[in-house]
């Protein structure tokens, strides 16, 4: 997702993924002048209605605001404002290829100006890179993050904060390619540099700690990958308390790692320790704990613990549709879960009406031809080819298949 450059440095967010990937942070910042102009209104518009979603109505207030920029000099400082909002926008929306085209226009702005703009530069380089990464135009990508680290370390030295996002950025860009060796370094000088500004015990380091963490579990170094799990979840707890909800993350990816040595017994401690911490912190039907009821039946599931998966995901989804209603599409990965164990359990006729409703379900709230919709449909169709009815099987299957293909990134 792209950011916006800012004329003066500011922290940026993080976030811990299950697999290291490229963390940016949709910003939409407003400067403050004394008094509002006509190009301000328009963007203040747009803005508005690029929060609610409301796509059209944003482009049409940002190519107003535009068109009001361009008006009064070519080298208006407006303009690049306004081309980065339309690149925003259409990223919000999937559409790479205009946001592309817009970023391209402000590093042809930014590089006719090379002394005055260089950090909206590297920004905007950073940014363009992102939209390459998004459509898996890997070798477009790097070259930009690489240009927008350089232009930094010129600008702010080699050990700036403001650094952290591009190097995560290519890191994130070698471990998609699992390029993990040229990853690892791009990390742990991530990591130094948070260490270097906030101190070893900072709450900072967290997010850094569990990407690397999860870089060493992707190349197996599973003991390197639990030291570092087990120091987030420390300073966190140091920090936090043991039941505060932003400790899940870390558990959560230290569960992982256990499950994968099939320790199962430590996994389950810290599934359900978090299941205790939402419980606790959101009550019994937030989304946060059916996930967590999931994710413990999934641990189950690969016991063959089969009746207390199947307990838990059936109290997961009267939660769920206590909170949501039964028709709430956040409910088609657990009702997709129930029919296997369903399944599974030999309760056919259960299994075969939860993919139904699933199905109908997304189709009803997300339209015909949603990602959503691919897992259920070859999950419903390797049931039924398991069950001799191959023919049937096969619509499901070519139906999954065009709904992965049209939601494929395009590359060039």
């Amino acid at each position: 997702m792209i950011t916006l450059p800012s004329a003066s440095p500011r922290s940026q967010a993080t976030c811990a993924h299950w697999i290291i990937g490229l963390c940016l942070l949709l910003t939409i910042g407003q400067g403050c002048t004394e008094e509002t102009t006509v190009w301000d209104e328009y963007t203040q518009n747009g803005d508005q209605f690029l929060q609610q979603g409301k796509y059209p109505d944003a482009e049409k207030e940002y190519t107003a605001a535009l068109k009001e920029a361009q008006k009064k000099d070519s080298q208006d400082p407006r303009i690049a404002k306004s081309l980065h909002k339309l690149a925003v926008l259409h990223d919000a929306q999937g559409a790479y290829d205009k946001a592309e085209h817009f970023l391209t226009k402000i590093v042809e702005i930014y590089k006719r100006e090379p002394q005055s703009h260089q950090l909206d530069l590297a920004s905007t380089l950073s940014n363009l890179g992102a939209v390459y990464y998004a459509q898996e135009q890997y070798d477009k990508a790097q070259p930009l993050f690489q240009q927008a680290i350089e232009i930094r370390e010129q600008e702010l030295g080699k050990d700036h904060k403001d650094l952290v996002n591009d190097l995560k950025n290519l890191a994130g860009l070698y471990a998609r390619q699992q390029h993990y060796e040229q990853a690892e370094p791009y990390l742990k000088r991530a990591l130094g540099i948070i260490e270097k500004v906030s101190g070893p015990d900072s709450t900072n380091l967290v997010p850094h700690l569990n990407n690397l963490a999860l870089l060493y579990q992707a190349q197996k170094r599973l003991s390197e990958a639990e030291t570092l799990l087990k120091q987030a979840i420390a300073i966190n707890e140091e920090s936090m308390g043991g039941d505060n909800p932003r400790l899940t993350g870390s558990l959560n990816n230290l569960a992982l790692l256990y499950n994968e040595q099939k320790d199962y017994a430590q996994a389950e401690t810290l599934l359900k320790r978090i299941l205790s911490i939402y419980e606790k912190a959101l009550g019994p039907n937030s989304p946060q704990v059916a996930a967590s009821l999931s994710q413990l039946a999934s641990l189950y599931h690969a016991q063959q613990q089969y009746d207390k998966a199947q307990s838990l995901l059936e109290r997961a989804r009267k939660n769920l549709e206590k909170k949501l209603g039964n028709e709430d599409p956040r409910l088609a990965r657990i009702l997709n879960n129930l029919a296997l164990v369903y399944a599974i359990q030999n309760q056919g006729q259960k299994a075969e009406e939860l993919f139904q409703h699933t199905i109908t379900m997304i189709e009803k709230t997300k339209g015909h031809d949603h990602p959503l919709l691919e897992r259920t449909l070859r999950n419903y169709a390797s049931y039924l080819k398991q069950h001799n009815r191959a023919k049937e099987a096969k619509p499901l299957e070519s139906r999954a298949n065009a709904i992965r293909e049209k939601h494929r990134p395009q590359k060039a």
